[in-house]
């Protein structure tokens, strides 16, 4: 009797001590899985930073008469055209075209055979923004980097199907070579807020 007593005791003691050990175990896989849902993932740690100073509808880029229905504005995956402002606080907007069908160029060049398209920033009523509008230029047009006034015209006479990408540059509201800080400040300033308002690109050739 006392040797089945003894025996008994330790059965019983073995089995809690296995009850015990099988509860400890979920203990710790619990707690490394809250560890591990409270660590945010490398996606959701990646903020893109949103540095634009205005964002245009692709329907508000306005092309002129003699360009519809020959060229379509290619926006964002979103439908939009961002508007930024560059190293040198000038805003500027890219936008991308696409030739539906071959444009005839000959009663929009100059002389010299150039033409060149150019833009006027406007606001939601079609007014335009004087202090987008570049200050230095009579006509008051944004421009591209074609000084040539080849760029386009080869677009237009090109294959269908293909695209071009021109970068339009506007008012920065300084002095080309200014170095004073607390001028550059306002001019920033005064170009973002005047951006505020931009809503229309409204485009035209110019030769």
């Amino acid at each position: 009797m006392k040797k089945i007593s003894i025996f008994s005791i330790m059965a019983v003691a073995g089995m809690m001590l296995t009850a015990c050990g099988s509860k400890t175990q979920p203990a710790s896989t619990t707690a490394d899985t809250v560890a591990t849902s409270e660590a945010p993932s490398q996606e959701e740690e990646h903020v893109p930073e949103a540095n634009h100073i205005a964002v245009l509808k692709a329907e508000n880029i306005l092309l002129p008469s003699e360009l519809k229905g020959s060229v379509e504005v290619v926006p964002e995956d979103d439908g939009t055209i961002p508007v930024d402002m560059d190293d040198h606080h000038f805003p500027k907007v890219s936008i991308t075209f696409k030739l539906l069908k071959k444009v005839p160029t000959e009663s929009m060049v100059s002389e010299y055979g150039q033409m060149w398209l150019v833009g006027k920033a406007e606001d939601e009523k079609g007014r335009n923004i004087d202090d987008l509008n570049p200050k230095d230029i009579s006509s008051r047009e944004w421009r591209t980097e074609d000084s040539d006034g080849e760029q386009f015209k080869n677009f237009l006479e090109g294959e269908v199907g293909e695209t071009i990408t021109l970068d339009f540059t506007g008012e920065r509201n300084m002095d080309v070579f200014e170095t004073d800080e607390e001028k550059m400040k306002a001019g920033i300033e005064k170009t973002t807020k005047a951006a505020e308002k931009f809503a229309k690109f409204k485009l035209s050739i110019s030769n």
